[in-house]
């Protein structure tokens, strides 16, 4: 009995994963497509940090940036000569 209730609740949290995932497929901003293992917000390449940082996470279902655009401070796709630069004071 207690295998049933088990099987039904892994059943039940891969459907509600994949209605997730197919909402947030719909939601990608321009510049976007959506990846089912893509990586985190956290991981991906951003003006900050061009080549991306090391991550060792799962992958997960997200918006990835198409091409070469990176993350601007706002977590919107531009190309790398968009980012914006800040000048350093010293």
């Amino acid at each position: 009995m207690v295998s049933f209730k088990l099987v039904a609740c892994i059943l039940a949290f891969l459907l509600v994963g994949s209605i997730v995932a197919e909402a947030r497929r719909s939601r990608c901003d321009k510049h976007e497509h959506f990846d089912r293992c893509g990586k985190p917000l956290s991981c991906q390449s951003s003006c900050e940090q061009i080549r991306g940082r090391m991550c060792h996470a799962a992958c997960v279902p997200t918006c990835m940036c198409n091409g070469d655009r990176v993350r601007d401070r706002f977590n919107k796709c531009v190309r790398p000569h968009e980012c914006r630069r800040v000048p350093h004071l010293f």
